[in-house]
């Protein structure tokens, strides 16, 4: 899951920079470079295939195990989240939902909600998970108002991958992950604002 994570945040940043970079597109595509992408992509997708990566993903499907077992406990977290207003704090959600949420049919032993920012909801009081959507959604807002001054993409780019690898992955155990990300965005917000 840790791989897969990671390549459908890479997937969404970059379909995400293309998308805002149409008119820069429009400029560098060439039949050479547009030739030259296609090699590279070709490359990636044998690296997956060979590497092991391909029968990973030619395999999936809502009840394989690991899926199945993140839709079911992420079904429950409104429910975690409305019977807890202040927060399960130091409590480990994955205990929280084994003892209190879990199916009584169905037994998964599980640490956390198997995602960031569902975690991070599940564990914290009311105040603290409207300041995590919004300094999510504020990241977002300068990131997008940087790339409409004609700004690089990169840092949008680097925030979609944050936050979709940590929809699936456990990030805030790392947080050098974040140099980067924090780095873009006090540039964007200095940019925006100044």
């Amino acid at each position: 899951t840790q791989s897969r994570g990671a390549l459908l945040g890479l997937g969404c940043a970059v379909g995400l920079m293309l998308v805002t970079m149409r008119g820069v597109l429009r400029s560098i595509l060439t039949l050479r470079r547009l030739f030259l992408l296609a090699v590279a992509l070709a490359a990636v997708g044998a690296f997956a295939y060979w590497g092991g990566y391909g029968s990973r993903f030619a395999n999936r499907a809502v009840n394989e195990g690991s899926d199945a077992a993140r839709f079911e406990t992420w079904r429950q977290v409104p429910e975690m989240v409305a019977s807890a207003p202040r927060g399960w704090n130091e409590i480990a959600p994955g205990l929280v939902y084994v003892s209190w949420f879990q199916d009584i049919n169905r037994f998964l032993s599980v640490r956390d909600m198997m995602n960031e920012h569902l975690t991070f909801l599940v564990m914290h009081g009311w105040p603290l998970r409207l300041l995590y959507l919004f300094g999510w959604l504020a990241a977002f807002a300068f990131s997008v108002a940087f790339v409409r001054r004609g700004g690089s993409p990169a840092a949008l780019g680097t925030l979609t991958v944050l936050a979709v690898t940590a929809s699936l992955n456990r990030l805030y155990q790392s947080p050098t992950l974040f140099i980067i990300p924090v780095g873009y965005l006090a540039a964007n917000v200095w940019q925006v604002v100044r």
